[in-house]
């Protein structure tokens, strides 16, 4: 995995996000929600999360292909 993915994944909120997304789709609202922060917060840590997390056709984020081999990584 590249250098990006392990910056992508140094953060706790950012694999708690992934977390998340892994159980089910969720739109912007929900994951600041859930994760506790501001959207100017949860904005930044979106960016991070760049390829491995997208938003699909009905608003919803997602994890990608390589988001869900990312978090493999983490839980192994």
């Amino acid at each position: 995995m590249s250098d990006r993915v392990f910056e992508a994944l140094s953060h706790p909120l950012r694999r708690k996000a992934l977390r998340l997304l892994a159980e089910r789709p969720r739109m912007y609202s929900e994951l600041m929600e859930e994760l506790g922060v501001d959207s100017p917060t949860l904005a930044f840590h979106l960016k991070k999360l760049a390829g491995l997390v997208e938003k699909n056709e009905r608003g919803f984020y997602e994890l990608t292909e390589l988001g869900k081999r990312a978090l493999k990584v983490l839980q192994s």
